[in-house]
């Protein structure tokens, strides 16, 4: 995947990029390798956060991490409808496009668009309440791919703070 998140300017403010696993319902793992290293994984239970720079693990229960975030909703961990209102669909760029708008007045988001090519996810644009948008563009994917063992686990590098917020 490539993420470009720019501001209300719609200023470049973050260019990155790396690979990510998907399997409903609640695991994935966002793999960051440019410009910097992190991690984001769930096993559907819980969620953990690594950022390479700072050396720090954050280990939050699932639900209190995504909520009723976009990440939700592509990982089929929330009912799209319950959580969601279609404001719109239509056809661009070669992709079937959807625009969702969270039902919940306190979502941190503002919409989220996804982009398909037939069945296939392929961009997520992610708008929040002050302006900015996060524009995901995912290539190479496969469905249903074998995984390795331990795909959506994570065990903290040696070395690295971990703040687990279960047990706070």
């Amino acid at each position: 995947f490539t993420q470009r998140v720019t501001d209300s300017r719609q200023q470049v403010v973050e260019e990155s990029g790396g690979t990510v696993a998907m399997e409903r319902p609640g695991r994935f793992r966002w793999d960051y390798t440019a410009p910097f290293e992190r991690v984001i994984v769930s096993d559907g239970e819980r969620l953990w956060l690594y950022e390479a720079d700072l050396a720090q693990v954050t280990i939050r229960k699932l639900s209190a991490g995504i909520g009723d975030t976009p990440a939700a909703l592509i990982t089929g961990k929330v009912s799209v409808l319950d959580r969601f209102r279609v404001e719109k669909s239509w056809t661009a760029e070669g992709l079937e496009l959807v625009r969702l708008v969270p039902r919940s007045a306190d979502a941190d988001f503002a919409g989220v668009t996804l982009g398909f090519a037939g069945p296939v996810l392929r961009r997520l644009l992610l708008d929040d309440r002050l302006g900015q948008q996060t524009r995901v563009e995912l290539r190479d994917v496969r469905q249903n791919p074998r995984l390795p063992a331990g795909t959506f686990r994570f065990d903290p590098p040696a070395g690295a703070d971990v703040i687990d917020d279960g047990e706070l």
